[in-house]
């Protein structure tokens, strides 16, 4: 079982909030494939859906959307041209935030350690920190800066999603919700290690920072097939599943999740589709390699769900050939249930349809039969 422990109890007085701050001026007509409208949209069914219930557990409240703003031309976020486009800094992104949320007119509410603020980088800039490059050596982090607001300087909690690492809003979205799950739980990730955090790891001085890449709460489920694939007041997207110590498992909402595989087996090389809550999923078969004879491996699709998730397999599959395989009535469908006695963040689950030849005859009636007329 991983154990996570807290140095620094969690401090939340004022709640917490969400704020989106995109970092272009004219984010729209620069970024196309991630409106402003669409991340808004989706970060606020996020933040109204159950998705961060389990954090309570961890001192978390209830999370809220405060709202967007785009760069303002006074606060300049800096990028240097490269052969693969433009480049900025953390140090960059440091400086940007801190003059948004500071300066009058922005639009970005000043902090009281009561927000986490997404700064989403635009889709053609990568971050470039002495050769560490986003979308190579990471998809996103959080860190906490103390603000430039007098007279108490509060911390500002942070994020830093780039949109150049994820190919639409749903896939963002992820990053979204992984980040801020982590932001909310350990938003101090000093080696002071404030707040909840996986210590299992921190058996060395070498090893010092490696909780902060495996022991937050998402980080720990990501490694064991955290993405999933929910639905929020209507918006499709996919969302970072996170450890919870209640479950001993890894959770979405208030529902553990299960990495669920799914096989056929009997069929003679012609692709099949599972249904997985509704939608089909279709695994190509590959051809075999030569020079080994023809051999034609069972469809096997995987993906993480949350338990209860339904399935089924189609009753008849007709091959290329014309020949039909069935599977028994009922025995291919149902839902997915957590494995009994797990533990771990690696809860697995194997479904097998087992297909066969179907040896029915066929039966060919006339035109006249088929519609019931007599003569």
């Amino acid at each position: 079982t991983l154990d996570l422990e807290t140095y620094v109890p969690l401090f939340y007085p004022f709640g917490l909030s969400v704020f989106n701050l995109y970092g272009d001026t004219n984010w729209d007509a620069n970024n196309p494939g991630f409106p402003m409208a669409d991340i808004d949209l989706a970060t606020k069914a996020l933040t109204d859906s159950d998705y961060f219930d389990k954090t309570a557990q961890y001192g978390v409240p209830d999370l809220t959307f405060a709202g967007s703003a785009q760069a303002k031309s006074f606060c300049p976020f800096p990028a240097f041209p490269s052969a693969t486009g433009p480049q900025t800094t953390s140090a960059f992104l440091v400086a940007f935030l801190l003059c948004e949320e500071a300066a009058p007119g922005t639009g970005v509410p000043l902090s009281a350690g009561n927000r986490i603020y997404n700064v989403i980088v635009p889709s053609t800039w990568t971050i470039n920190d002495f050769g560490s490059l986003s979308c190579d050596s990471y998809g996103g982090y959080h860190f906490i800066i103390p603000s430039l607001f007098p007279p108490f300087h509060l911390p500002i909690i942070y994020t830093v999603i780039p949109a150049k690492c994820f190919a639409d809003v749903s896939s963002l979205m992820f990053m979204i919700s992984h980040e801020v799950v982590e932001a909310a739980t350990d938003p101090n990730p000093l080696p002071t290690f404030q707040s909840w955090i996986d210590d299992s790891t921190l058996d060395s001085i070498s090893s010092l920072f490696a909780p902060l890449r495996w022991g937050e709460a998402a980080d720990i489920c990501e490694s064991r097939g955290g993405h999933v694939s929910v639905t929020y007041s209507g918006i499709a997207m996919q969302v970072g599943a996170y450890w919870s110590n209640h479950d001993n498992a890894c959770v979405v909402g208030p529902s553990r999740v299960v990495t669920a595989s799914f096989e056929a087996t009997g069929l003679s090389g012609f692709p099949v589709s599972v249904t997985v809550n509704g939608v089909a999923r279709t695994t190509p078969i590959p051809p075999p390699p030569p020079p080994l004879p023809p051999f034609i491996p069972p469809l096997l699709y995987s993906e993480t769900l949350i338990e209860g998730a339904t399935y089924s397999f189609p009753e008849v599959v007709i091959d290329g050939s014309g020949r039909r395989f069935t599977h028994p009535a009922g025995a291919c469908s149902g839902s997915i249930a957590f494995p009994a006695g797990n533990t771990t963040g690696d809860a697995t689950a194997a479904i097998t349809c087992a297909y066969a030849a179907d040896s029915t005859p066929p039966v060919i009636e006339g035109f006249a039969a088929q519609h019931g007329f007599a003569f």
